[in-house]
């Protein structure tokens, strides 16, 4: 069986599901989606990120 969740979110950090901190690159922060670091690393937790940044201009996920 097979389910579809969508998420809205209002911050580039972990709630989004293409958000992660590359710990090969000083645990920077890099978009899957655009394949590229988006931020650098803010001494933020990085397994619960949850800084309100803002959504990057270049952010492929559809406006609401």
């Amino acid at each position: 069986m097979t389910k579809k969740c969508e998420l809205t979110i209002d911050h580039c950090n972990c709630l989004c599901p293409y958000f992660y901190h590359n710990y090969e690159d000083n645990d920077n922060i890099y978009c899957n989606k655009l394949n590229k670091k988006i931020y650098e690393c803010d001494d933020g937790d990085a397994f619960f990120d949850l800084n309100q940044r803002g959504i990057p201009g270049e952010c492929p996920l559809e406006n609401i």
